[in-house]
């Protein structure tokens, strides 16, 4: 799947399943941990221009993997 692609899909699905109360993108905090990253000149001087994706890895599971959360 190109990258377009899946970027309109998460965004889809984050409209449409928000009035259900379930957040396909992350959760407040792991936004604001980013945020304070990125607040940080020395920590964050490298990045530049970049989509960061914050999805607890989600985006890496496959069929073969799609437990992995399951079983913690």
């Amino acid at each position: 799947m190109a990258k377009a692609a899946l970027d309109q899909l998460t965004r889809g699905l984050a409209v449409e399943l928000i009035a259900e109360g379930v957040r396909v993108n992350s959760q407040p905090e792991d936004i604001a941990n980013l945020i304070a990253f990125l607040a940080d000149r020395k920590a964050s001087r490298y990045i530049i221009g970049q989509t960061i994706i914050i999805d607890g890895g989600s985006m890496l599971v496959t069929a073969s993997n799609a437990n992995v959360n399951e079983e913690k």
